[in-house]
C-alpha cells in the first residue's frame, strides 16, 4: 500500500474510531433513556429511514465507481461535471421520493400521516445529501474534511438526539428531530468547505453511465438491507414491539462492532476499483490479504471485549434489558464473518460481480424468512431467532469469502488454506468460550475477567506465532510429518 493510502487510512480510521466511541456512548444512553417499547419503535423507524436511502436509485453507487474509473483513465476533467450531475439527480430523486410517499400515505392510509412520517421523510432527504457528500469526499480522497465532518456528525447526532429525546414528551419524536438537525449541520459544513463546485448540470451520457454502474448496486443494497432486517419485521408481527426492543439491543451491538470493519472496507474500496481499472491483480491480492489479516485481529479483540463487558453493562447499567443478554452474545460472535465479508463483497463489486451477490442474497432472504417464520410460528423466542439469523450471517460471510478467494487464488488448495486461516482463530475462540462457560461462573466479575484474559492470551499467541507463517496447512503438514518420523 502507498504512503498516501496508509495516511488516508489512518486519518479516516482514527475519525471513525472516535465517531464509534461517541456512537457507543449514544448507543448505551439511548436504551437508558428509552423504554423497551420506545427502543423497538426507534429501531423500526431507523429501518424505514435505511430503506428510504435507496431512493437515489443507484446514482451514488455509480458515482463511487465512476470517479475512480475516471482517475484510473486520467480523465480528471470529467470529474467536476459528474459530481454536479449526480447532485442534481440525487436532490431530484430524494424530493420525488418524499413527496410521492407523502401523497400515497395521505390518500390511502391517512392514520399514518403524522409527525413521525414527516420527520422520517425529512431525515431521509437530508441523509441523501449527506451520503452524496460522503461518497464524493471519499472518492476524491478528501479524507481530512471527510474525517472532521464525521466526528462533528457523531458529536451532533449524540448530543441532539439525546437532548431532544429528553425534553420531548415523545422520546422517539425528539430523537428524530435531533437526527434531522444533525444531518442539516453536517451537510452545511461539508458543502461550504468542499473543493467541488456544484452547478445545475445535466448530461445524458454521464447520467446513463452512472445508472448503468449503480442501478445493480442499488438492487444489491436493497436486498442486503432486507436480509438484515427481515428478522425484526417478523418479530414485530409475531411477538410485538417490546420484543423488538429487546432484540434491537443485539442488533445495535452488532452494528457498533461492524463500524471498524466497515471503515477498513470503505477505505480500500476505491483502491480496489482503481486496481481493477488498471489491471493490478497482484496489488489487489496483497491489499485484500493484509486487510483481512487486520480485520481478523480487530474482530477477535472486539468479540473478546464484547463478551466480557456487555453482559456486565446489562447487569449493572441496563437491568431492564436482561432478556437481551443472550441475543447480544449471539450477535457479538456473528459479527466476525459478517465483518470480514465486507472486504470480499466490495472486491466482487469492484469486478462487477453484482449478479452473483444478488443471487446469493435472494437465496439467503428466502432462507431467513422461511426459517424465522417457522420458528416464530412454532412458539420460539428471540434467542432462537437470533441464533438462526446469525448462522445465516455466518453462511453469508463464508460464501462471499470463498467466492473472493476463488478469484484471487489459482488453486482450490490455496482457497481452502486461506479460508482455514480465517476460520481457525474464530473457531478456537468459540470453543474456548464454550469450555469457559461450563467451568466458570460468569455471574461473578472475577470469572468473567479470567475468561477475558485467557481469550486475550490466545489471540495474542495466535497472531504472534501463526500469522508470521505463510500458511497453516504447511504447519499442520510438517507436524504430521514430524509425528510420523517419531513413530518410525
Amino acid at each position: 500500500m502507498s504512503k498516501n493510502l496508509i495516511k488516508n487510512s489512518i486519518r479516516y480510521t482514527s475519525a471513525m474510531i472516535i465517531s464509534q466511541f461517541i456512537g457507543l456512548v449514544r448507543g448505551i444512553l439511548i436504551p437508558v433513556i428509552f423504554t423497551v417499547s420506545d427502543l423497538g419503535t426507534w429501531n423500526l423507524s431507523n429501518i424505514i429511514i435505511n430503506y428510504g436511502n435507496n431512493s437515489h436509485l443507484g446514482s451514488l453507487h455509480g458515482l463511487t465507481k465512476y470517479i475512480p474509473y475516471l482517475k484510473g483513465k486520467n480523465l480528471g476533467t470529467r470529474i467536476d461535471v459528474t459530481i454536479s450531475v449526480v447532485f442534481v439527480i440525487n436532490v431530484f430523486l430524494g424530493g420525488l421520493f418524499c413527496i410521492g410517499v407523502s401523497i400515497f400515505i395521505y390518500y390511502f392510509n391517512y392514520d399514518l400521516f403524522n409527525y413521525y412520517l414527516i420527520l422520517i421523510l425529512l431525515v431521509i432527504y437530508l441523509q441523501q445529501i449527506f451520503l452524496f457528500n460522503f461518497n464524493v469526499l471519499r472518492a476524491l480522497d478528501s479524507f481530512k474534511l471527510l474525517s472532521s465532518g464525521l466526528i462533528i456528525h457523531a458529536l451532533g447526532l449524540t448530543f441532539f438526539t439525546l437532548f431532544f429525546s429528553i425534553i420531548f414528551t415523545d422520546k422517539v419524536l425528539g430523537a428524530l428531530v435531533g437526527m434531522a438537525l444533525t444531518f442539516f449541520i453536517t451537510n452545511v459544513i461539508w458543502l461550504f468547505n468542499s473543493s467541488y463546485n456544484l452547478k445545475f448540470t445535466l448530461d445524458k451520457g454521464i447520467t446513463y453511465k452512472i445508472f448503468e454502474l449503480g442501478f445493480p448496486l442499488i438492487i444489491l443494497g436493497f436486498l442486503d438491507l432486507v436480509f438484515i432486517t427481515i428478522d425484526r419485521w417478523l418479530i414485530a408481527s409475531f411477538l410485538g414491539i417490546v420484543e423488538v426492543g429487546y432484540y434491537s439491543l443485539g442488533i445495535m451491538v452488532n452494528g457498533i462492532f461492524n463500524l471498524i470493519p466497515g471503515t477498513i472496507s470503505s477505505t480500500i474500496n476505491q483502491r480496489l476499483i482503481q486496481n481493477h481499472t488498471t489491471d493490478k491483480g497482484v496489488e489487489t491480492t496483497a491489499l485484500i490479504s493484509k486487510s483481512i489479516l487486520v480485520m481478523k485481529f480487530v474482530m477477535l479483540v472486539l468479540i473478546n471485549v464484547g463478551i466480557f463487558l456487555l453482559p456486565l453493562i446489562i447487569d449493572f447499567i441496563l437491568p431492564k434489558y436482561i432478556h437481551s443478554k443472550n441475543v447480544i452474545v449471539i450477535f457479538v460472535f456473528a459479527s466476525y464473518f459478517f465483518a470480514i465479508s465486507t472486504i470480499c463483497t466490495n472486491h466482487l463489486i469492484s469486478l462487477n460481480k453484482q449478479t452473483y451477490n444478488i443471487k446469493i442474497l435472494l437465496f439467503l432472504i428466502f432462507c431467513s424468512f422461511c426459517i424465522n417464520y417457522f420458528l416464530l410460528k412454532t412458539g420460539s423466542n428471540i434467542n432462537e431467532v437470533a441464533l438462526s439469523t446469525c448462522l445465516l450471517y455466518t453462511l453469508y460471510g463464508t460464501i462471499f469469502i470463498f467466492k473472493s478467494y476463488s478469484i484471487l487464488y489459482c488453486s482450490l488448495r490455496s482457497v481452502v488454506n486461506n479460508f482455514i486461516q480465517v476460520l481457525t482463530p474464530f473457531a478456537v475462540l468459540v470453543i474456548l468460550f464454550s469450555i469457559e462457560s461450563i467451568f466458570l461462573n460468569f455471574s461473578t466479575l472475577s470469572a468473567s475477567f479470567l475468561s477475558f484474559l485467557l481469550n486475550l492470551i490466545f489471540i495474542i499467541f495466535y497472531f504472534v506465532y501463526f500469522e508470521n507463517r505463510q500458511n497453516i496447512l504447511s504447519i499442520v503438514g510438517s507436524l504430521i510429518s514430524n509425528l510420523k518420523l517419531k513413530k518410525v
